[in-house]
């Protein structure tokens, strides 16, 4: 929903909701993540493929492309066996006893730093180097976390169920 709240609210690229509906949508979002925002009328503030009524009507978009985009969304589910009964869905069985695993997190650590791109490093300012004469705590550094989200992890609202989460406070 970033790219579609963004694309009117925050960017003002978009003149109406239905517009930036539409421009997402042409642009290859195909469905819209998180938000809670579905209803044709879509309330300020909250911008959803909800307004693609009202972009199809004001000629913004044609059906064919909501068509596209509708199909393309509900093949992933059914190649993934969304649409099965639940006990053909073998994502319906995953034995909770390997969630948040030992082995489960050493794989998603080993991913997270073969991800991470430096894309510019102007004056050589990375890697950090702890000041000669800085803290005797161990790296050298002092990291300020402060406001209201410093202690809560924010994974989004599409994400899995952690149960062993922590945040850099707690």
């Amino acid at each position: 929903d970033m790219a579609l709240g963004g694309g009117q609210t925050d960017h003002e690229w978009a003149g109406s909701q239905a517009e930036a509906a539409a421009d997402a949508l042409l642009a290859g979002a195909d469905m819209a993540l998180g938000g809670g925002c579905d209803s044709a009328n879509v309330p300020p503030g909250c911008i959803s493929f909800g307004a693609l009524p009202n972009a199809t009507t004001q000629g913004l978009i044609d059906q064919t492309s909501v068509d596209q985009a509708l199909s393309r969304v509900l093949r992933a589910r059914f190649r993934l066996g969304l649409m099965d009964p639940p006990h053909l869905n073998p994502y319906t069985r995953i034995d909770q006893g390997v969630v948040d695993s030992p082995e489960h997190r050493a794989l998603a650590l080993v991913a997270a730093r073969q991800s991470v791109v430096l894309l510019t490093n102007p004056d050589g300012l990375l890697p950090l180097s702890p000041p000669p004469s800085s803290s005797t705590r161990q790296g050298g550094f002092t990291v300020g976390v402060v406001g209201p989200n410093a202690d809560v992890a924010a994974f989004g609202n599409y994400n899995g169920s952690n149960p062993n989460y922590t945040t850099i406070v707690a």
